[in-house]
């Protein structure tokens, strides 16, 4: 595969450790949720970014994550999704369409009809996201992985916002589906975890990212990416975060655009 060759050229293999073949029995889902209504920037997941829809961008990098196994992008069954259908049908990327508003709906029923087991993983990432970095992917994985039954949710944190994931157990993700009831659970499908189970994983960044916004939410967020993109993308070749960070060290102008958008938080 193209894109596992080019992974392993820019970071090297991931190796897994013996003490974690028993997790490898279990499958990895990666479930993009993507809606043209978003309210600050309606329509961005189709955006042109370097020739190819923002969406395509996230298409690719993910592939590049070897231990994941499917690939579903769950959109809602709005009249205005159908634009989002169409893509996955012209790619051949598995699609799922359910309730538009309760997004946790929306993964439960997706990982469900792709047959998910128990302890079958299952990655979270949204279309919005077109610097995800398939090594803290891959990593993350490793991570969730090779601690066992430690816990059934982990987080990547302290890198910039999007350029990592969130991984769960269907397990998991069913006891949410059933017990979680706030408004916010439901819209951001992993709160309900996080916050019932006090023990879940974290992957840390050496060194804390978490202040740079590498996320496409507003204009000011596609305009950067534009630039970023125009400086960076090639076809042949996936850029990691780093070397983002690298280029707005150097045109700290560019890391500018942004930094005054203000991130909405649960429940608003």
């Amino acid at each position: 595969m193209r894109y596992l060759a080019m992974i392993q050229a820019l970071y090297g293999d991931s190796k897994i450790e013996n003490n974690q073949v028993s997790s490898m029995e279990s499958k990895v889902l990666a479930i993009i949720q993507a809606r043209m209504s978003s309210t600050r920037l309606p329509g961005k997941v189709l955006r042109n970014l370097c020739g190819q829809p923002i969406l395509n961008h996230i298409i690719q990098r993910i592939r590049c994550v070897q231990s994941i196994d499917t690939i579903i992008i769950a959109t809602s069954q709005n009249k205005s999704d159908d634009l989002i259908a169409d893509f996955a049908q012209e790619n051949k990327i598995p699609c799922f369409r359910g309730s538009e508003m309760d997004v946790l709906d929306r993964y439960f029923q997706a990982a469900q009809s792709f047959k998910a087991r128990p302890n079958d993983i299952v990655m979270r990432l949204t279309a919005d996201n077109p610097f995800v970095d398939p090594k803290v992917c891959e990593d993350l994985l490793s991570y969730f992985r090779g601690r066992g039954n430690s816990f059934s949710y982990a987080a990547a944190s302290g890198y910039p916002l999007g350029v990592g994931a969130e991984v769960f157990t269907f397990r998991a993700l069913r006891e949410a589906h059933k017990n979680g009831r706030r408004p916010y659970e439901r819209e951001h499908v992993t709160p309900y975890m996080y916050q019932e189970d006090q023990n879940f994983g974290k992957m840390i960044s050496p060194e804390d990212y978490s202040s740079v916004r590498l996320t496409v939410d507003t204009e000011e967020d596609y305009k950067m990416a534009q630039i970023i993109y125009s400086a960076l993308y090639r076809p042949e070749k996936i850029f990691g975060f780093e070397e983002v960070i690298n280029y707005l060290t150097k045109n700290p102008d560019v890391a500018a655009i942004n930094k005054d958008v203000h991130q909405k938080q649960l429940g608003e």
